[in-house]
């Protein structure tokens, strides 16, 4: 049951839930099963294409980071992590269990991406990955240098 805080907020209760459910997602065609596995809600996608095309109708960046954001602090509050898997590999993790590496706290994402992610996705899109890293490689020198 939820309750209010002393500033009125709704609070999850403390404590950690634990699932038990098996459910299957279709998308073009192609079915990702979500299920229960203890205090984890895997998310198990069977293609890259699958999870592109998930992951296209999702809001802009900046409403994304902040929507990760809530979803982590209810997770924490709950004791619950997602994990995210594109052809039975981790490809991000939330909440509880997850351990945000340097780049996705840059980001402002409260998500662990696993190095070998990357590597999957540099092998895969080589362009691409090389595009976002200068990009970022570029932020991240105008932040430097505005704080000269």
């Amino acid at each position: 049951m939820m309750q209010r805080d002393l500033t009125g907020d709704l609070q999850a209760p403390k404590g950690t839930l634990v699932i038990e459910s098996t459910l299957q997602l279709e998308i073009d065609g192609e079915t990702a099963d979500i299920r229960g596995e203890g205090d984890t809600l895997v998310i198990d996608v069977p293609s890259r294409r699958m999870a592109r095309s998930f992951l296209s109708g999702l809001p802009p960046a900046g409403r994304t980071r902040k929507t990760v954001r809530q979803m982590d602090d209810l997770l924490q509050a709950v004791g619950l992590t997602v994990d995210i898997r594109v052809e039975g590999d981790t490809v991000a993790k939330a909440g509880r269990r997850a351990s945000p590496g340097g780049l996705t706290r840059l980001l402002g994402l409260p998500v662990e991406v696993p190095t070998s992610a990357i590597v999957g996705e540099l092998k895969q899109r080589p362009k691409a990955v090389a595009g976002f890293a200068f990009g970022i490689a570029l932020l991240l020198g105008l932040g430097l240098g505005s704080r000269r």
